[in-house]
């Protein structure tokens, strides 16, 4: 009864404002006993002095529409139900871990190896480390709780933080990096942690789909009302189809060797979501395979008085 209340209120309120046309969506029961979801679409017909009357018009079963949809939602939200799960029980023993390699490298080692060995423990914990973050955020992103903490910062400072963050990995590779900054003291309110982790996303993947000996730059620069930060290489490029799909959720590019295994492709879907929190934009640009790739981020800036101790760290 509710429901056909309601297709009554919709056909007055269209009579009301005189729209010609009528859609109603409400719940019927088949003669089965089975509940069935409907939607009305009519076009309604008026005399000259405004009074309808003839009303035309179909009704559709959208049944299975409207399940499926509540289906795909449900496996939606137990996904993320599930991911936040699994990172909160990968980090309980990663802690332990990390603490067992601080110890290691207080060892007097005399053979070589066994320092090796400590470094690749210590290089495949922090690569685990930022994977069960990534996890996490992906969790706070589908629970809509993944939010900002503004301070006032140097922007140079937040680049520079995001960038020595994959250092390493770019020195390992045998590839240059080239900083050009030209924000001078700059001081913006941001998120330093989520921008910083903005740029290492980026420069990490363009030194992950680079070549040895390759050069990877990175600007930053003022545009009147903007901060633009570009990432540049000269790598394996992205495939045209690819990049209206490149920032999608677990979308990740065949680089045709082992290391496309690498990531669990959230890095750069979880860098458009902090960039638009903070109203900005991210888009990436090339010109196909062997091309190399850019990636431009826009924000928006808003000036504040740069705090006395400015801070890469905060909260999640």
């Amino acid at each position: 009864r509710d429901d056909l209340k309601q297709v009554e209120a919709d056909f007055k309120a269209a009579v009301a404002a005189r729209e010609r046309r009528v859609t109603s969506r409400y719940r019927a029961r088949h003669r089965s006993g089975h509940w069935r979801h409907l939607v009305d679409r009519a076009v309604v017909m008026y005399r000259d002095d405004g009074v309808p009357y003839r009303l035309v018009g179909c009704v559709q079963d959208v049944s299975e529409q409207v399940e499926t949809t509540r289906s795909l939602v449900e496996a939606d939200e137990r996904k993320d139900r599930f991911l936040a799960v699994l990172a909160h029980e990968l980090r309980n023993p990663i802690a332990p871990l990390r603490n067992a390699v601080s110890i290691l490298r207080t060892a007097d080692f005399e053979r070589p190896e066994l320092w090796q060995s400590v470094e690749i423990l210590d290089r495949q914990l922090l690569h685990a480390t930022r994977l069960v973050d990534d996890l996490l955020d992906v969790g706070r992103i589908g629970r809509g709780s993944l939010e900002l903490r503004k301070t006032a910062v140097r922007f140079a400072d937040v680049v520079q933080t995001g960038v020595e963050a994959v250092r390493p990995a770019i020195e390992e590779r045998g590839q240059q990096l080239k900083l050009a900054l030209s924000l001078a003291d700059e001081t913006v309110l941001v998120d330093p942690v989520r921008i910083a982790q903005v740029i290492a996303n980026l420069v990490g993947n363009a030194s992950k789909f680079s070549h040895s000996g390759d050069t990877i730059e990175v600007t930053a620069t003022t545009l009147g009302s903007q901060v633009q930060i570009t990432v540049e290489d000269h790598g394996m490029g992205i495939p045209p189809t690819a990049l209206s799909t490149i920032f999608e959720m677990f979308a990740r590019l065949d680089r045709g060797d082992a290391e496309a295994t690498e990531g669990l492709g959230i890095g750069l879907a979880l860098s458009r979501h902090l960039v638009e929190l903070h109203g900005g934009q991210i888009r990436a640009y090339s010109d196909g395979r062997g091309t190399g790739a850019r990636f431009v981020v826009t924000l928006p800036v808003q000036r504040a008085p740069v705090n006395t101790a400015p801070s890469a760290r905060g909260g999640e």
